[in-house]
């Protein structure tokens, strides 16, 4: 097969990390470049020709419009995708206006990748593709998160990854939202978790609770990788919350093991902490 060019922008460097390591296990003959902003996007596409540039919508200085647009006149054969946490009319005029060849939602989820990178340059090997069915893996999350949200009467429910990605959510929260609190959820988890190391108690992080003055949010580990966190108002009992909580994390145990399998491929040792200016993800 032949090689297969992609470069990644974004000013995340989680991001990057995540889809370097992501499209290089879909495909190990991909030759991924990341760089943190359009200026560097700009000079790499001015020494070598890819054929995919994945670039966030929102950037300071040369945006993701703003890079489209260069290189539709600088090489127009290369493919383009956007990436953005906010899917509105404008974004899906611009699409058609710079003839943009398609775009990933945030937070990101590994079957859209692997959809628009075949429908942009193929190359995917079909073994890998077809190795789990992630379609329908994730439709039976879903069905298990809304079934939790419906009983529980949750305002919302995110199901996140232990380094703080938010995989999938439901209820009335914006993937901006789902993707913040995923990153706060675990780092109190960490944190919870490094405080009973300290303390020399021989604990495991099962759950935890935090209570404001209108809401509650309740975490609970489904398997070690993934992590539950249920927003609720003061109108719903806790113990309700909990109990169809737990329900929810059994069935869900077998899903995301495979989840973890298929989908998660990061090697990467990601260390969450908290500094003077918020929560910092280092690799």
């Amino acid at each position: 097969m032949n090689e297969k060019r992609i470069l990644v922008v974004d000013d995340d460097k989680f991001i990057l990390t995540f889809l370097e390591h992501t499209l290089k296990k879909f495909e190990p003959n991909f030759d991924v470049t990341t760089v943190v902003s359009g200026s560097e996007a700009l000079e790499q596409l001015q020494m070598a020709r890819f054929d995919l540039v994945i670039t966030d919508y929102l950037m300071p200085g040369i945006s993701g419009v703003d890079l489209a647009n260069a290189i539709r006149h600088m090489t127009p054969e290369t493919a383009v995708v956007l990436m953005t946490a906010y899917a509105n009319d404008q974004l899906h005029h611009t699409i058609e206006l710079l003839s943009v060849d398609g775009y990933i939602r945030k937070p990101i989820n590994l079957s859209q990748v692997r959809k628009v990178v075949t429908q942009t340059i193929g190359g995917i090997d079909q073994q890998v593709s077809s190795h789990s069915d992630q379609e329908n893996l994730d439709q039976e999350i879903h069905k298990y998160l809304q079934t939790l949200h419906l009983n529980a009467g949750a305002r919302f429910v995110v199901l996140l990854s232990a380094n703080g990605e938010a995989m999938q959510t439901v209820g009335q929260v914006s993937t901006a939202e789902a993707s913040d609190i995923a990153k706060l959820v675990a780092a109190h988890c960490l944190a919870a978790q490094k405080l009973a190391d300290l303390l020399k108690r021989k604990s495991h992080y099962r759950s935890s609770s935090f209570e404001e003055e209108d809401y509650y949010i309740y975490t609970y580990n489904v398997d070690d990788r993934f992590l539950l966190a249920v927003i609720f108002g003061k109108e719903t009992r806790p113990g309700v919350v909990w109990i169809y909580t737990k329900q929810a994390a059994e069935g869900l145990r077998p899903l995301v093991e495979q989840l973890s399998d298929a989908t998660l491929m990061i090697d990467m040792a990601l260390t969450l902490s908290l500094n003077g200016n918020g929560l910092v993800a280092k690799t």
